[in-house]
This record gives structure tokens, C-alpha cells and sequence, in this order.
């Protein structure tokens, strides 16, 4: 008897302490914050407690990539297209409580483009001539 009464005051002391008092918040992180094509990214989301976490999310472009019940919750995710992409981190507590963060983050392709053809004009310039020079990418 005397342990489930110590239970029964563990347990609500855990919830005085973790009760929702407005300060629950989130972080989510993109590291780098300016990544590749096909670079390793890491997205991190936190809260600002962690006890009590009913559902963790990460998501790229509405799409979960991730999700968890523990925090911090991190993901390790490599994008594939150059193109502007939407990060969201999404918490849920005990409580009720709903929070989330988002970074929108641009990708960039960093590979040098393929030359098919180069063309100086004139063809035979003359000397101290002004020569234009003309490539397809």
C-alpha cells in the first residue's frame, strides 16, 4: 500500500512540474542551412520539455520523413533536386498541447554545367580585335 501511495506522489509530482503553462515551445534546426544536391542535412526538432512527448514529426514538403514519441528527434536526409523545400517539426504532448516550427530552405546544384559547344567570333581575330566567345550549355 504505502509504495502505490508513494507511486500515486511521484506521479503527480511529475505532472505539477510538466503541466502546460503556456512556455511549451519548439525548436527545429537544418544544418546546414544552405545545402547541396545530394549533401548529408541534419534536421533536429526539440522542446522545450521532453517528458510527456505523445508524437514527434519531421516533415519535407508535407511529407513525414520522420516521427518518434522521444525527443530530440533527429534525421539525417539527403535532397535529391535542386529546388526550395519546406522543413516542419511538429510536438504533441500529454496535455493537449500541439506545437510546431518550419524553415523553408533553399537547395542549390553545385554541378558545373556540361559544355557542348564553343564558339569564338570572329574564328581568326586580329590583334588587339575584340573577340566575342559564344558556349551551349
Amino acid at each position: 500500500m504505502k509504495w502505490m501511495i508513494t507511486a500515486v506522489c511521484l506521479l503527480l509530482l511529475l505532472f505539477a512540474c510538466q503541466s502546460p503553462n503556456g512556455n511549451f515551445s519548439i525548436s527545429l534546426s537544418v544544418d546546414p542551412i544552405e545545402p547541396t544536391v545530394n549533401s548529408t542535412v541534419t534536421l533536429m526538432v526539440n522542446a522545450s520539455f521532453d517528458i510527456g512527448v505523445t508524437l514527434a514529426n519531421l516533415t519535407v514538403d508535407g511529407e513525414t520523413i520522420c516521427s518518434s514519441n522521444t525527443l530530440p528527434l533527429t534525421y539525417t536526409w539527403k535532397p535529391q533536386r535542386a529546388k526550395t523545400y519546406l522543413i516542419e517539426g511538429y510536438v504533441e504532448n500529454i496535455f493537449g498541447e500541439k506545437i510546431h516550427d518550419q524553415r523553408v530552405i533553399e537547395v542549390h546544384d553545385t554541378t558545373a554545367p556540361k559544355i557542348r559547344a564553343l564558339e569564338i567570333v570572329p574564328e581568326f581575330p586580329e590583334v588587339e580585335q575584340k573577340i566575342f566567345l559564344s558556349m551551349t550549355v
